[in-house]
């Protein structure tokens, strides 16, 4: 039996931020899109929270195609014209473009009360409020409650007992929780905040549901333009004739899909999403078809951690490079595949949008 096949004008491989990104705006442009996913993207990993560079006009653009459809779904993102700092599980500040002024804590809100759950990792109180006092000189007061189920939107029963506590034992105007809904319409802290009367955010956090929850409002966003997204799909091999690729084949367990196109983009992130893989003490392209490099970086004092996180694809005019040295016209990498980019030693998940943003004359070119 032959496997499937999926014929489009574009592939991207990868479903992070970047390839999302770009998918949604060749779609919105009328090209067929799909977009394979085999594993937790790093968006979804992230604090979810965006800086921009507010001189580049690919700001707007992206805002007119995502913002507009991000408040269709309640998920009332602004877009700010200068950056404000918010403040992290940790007690640090960071610096967000993209933000939710009525849910997240920010440098600004005063009189606070940060509340830890007992056996929740997101959030430590104690450790948040030391540091807030320690860098930024304020002061906020740490507080504990008793663990509490995983809550939904709709367990009335559980929002009314939270709020109940918030607002009899808890003096300070505005309280800070950990992360505890992965719904991107933050229902559940609005009727914590019209129940209890309080300001009711949470703090910038990594490896929880912030990250999720922009995962998929920007998952929506590509689905609603029309673009396919093939979810826990392994791109196994790449056919190349010439100086350019006309199929890949994904892999899903014991099952297989046949994927042809005009261009791909290569968009399945670095080492830690597994776009890219150690061999001995360097860094490769696993499919074994690219060549990998390193550039000059600095902020981690390991010189192997280092040029591990700074290494990616090579290109020529943002086409990838195979081993033997030829350029493949109609492979395009995007995002933390490429060399330099990946967090913390290059980009943010803002500029990541960006420049995928921007990368689309490119794959246009390439069709």
């Amino acid at each position: 039996m032959s496997p499937p096949v999926v014929d489009v004008d574009i592939f991207i491989a990868g479903g992070g931020a970047a390839g999302l990104t770009l998918a949604s705006r060749m779609a919105s442009n009328g090209y067929r899109v799909a977009v394979a996913s085999s594993s937790i993207a790093a968006t979804a990993i992230s604090t979810g929270r965006v800086l921009f560079n507010h001189d580049d006009p690919a700001v707007a653009e992206w805002a007119s195609l995502f913002l507009t459809r991000f408040r269709s779904r309640e998920s009332n993102y602004d877009l700010l014209e200068r950056p404000t700092v918010a403040m992290t599980n940790i007690g640090t500040p960071l610096k967000q473009s993209l933000t939710n002024s009525s849910f997240d804590w920010t440098l600004e809100d005063r009189d606070v009360a940060v509340v830890g759950v007992i056996g929740n990792n997101d959030l430590d109180s104690d450790l948040a409020c030391l540091e807030l006092r320690r860098s930024l000189g304020i002061c906020a007061r740490p507080l504990w409650i008793s663990p509490f189920p995983y809550p939904t939107a709709a367990n009335n029963h559980f929002v009314g007992e939270l709020a109940d506590i918030l607002k009899d034992n808890i003096s300070e105007n505005t309280i800070v929780l950990p992360p505890i809904s992965s719904d991107p319409t933050y229902a559940l802290l609005t009727k914590l905040q019209n129940l209890s009367g309080k300001r009711v955010v949470e703090a910038a956090t990594p490896l929880s549901l912030p990250g999720l929850r922009f995962q998929l409002l920007l998952e929506d966003v590509a689905e609603e333009v029309g673009v396919r997204l093939l979810k826990d799909r392994r791109l196994i091999s790449i056919k190349i004739h010439g100086k350019e690729a006309n199929e890949a084949v994904l892999s899903s367990g014991m099952r297989t899909i046949i994927v042809k196109f005009s261009a791909l983009v290569l968009a399945t992130g670095n080492l830690a999403s597994g776009g890219l893989a150690v061999n001995g003490r360097g860094v490769i392209d696993p499919l074994n078809i690219f060549r990998v490099s390193s550039t000059q970086a600095s902020g981690i004092h390991s010189s192997t951690l280092r040029n591990a996180l700074s290494s990616g694809l090579d290109t020529c005019k943002g086409r990838a490079i195979t081993k033997q040295g030829v350029v493949i016209r109609n492979v395009i990498p995007i995002g933390s595949l490429l060399k330099g980019v990946s967090y913390p030693l290059g980009y943010g998940l803002g500029e990541v949008m960006l420049e995928a943003w921007k990368s689309a004359p490119i794959v246009e070119d390439a069709l």
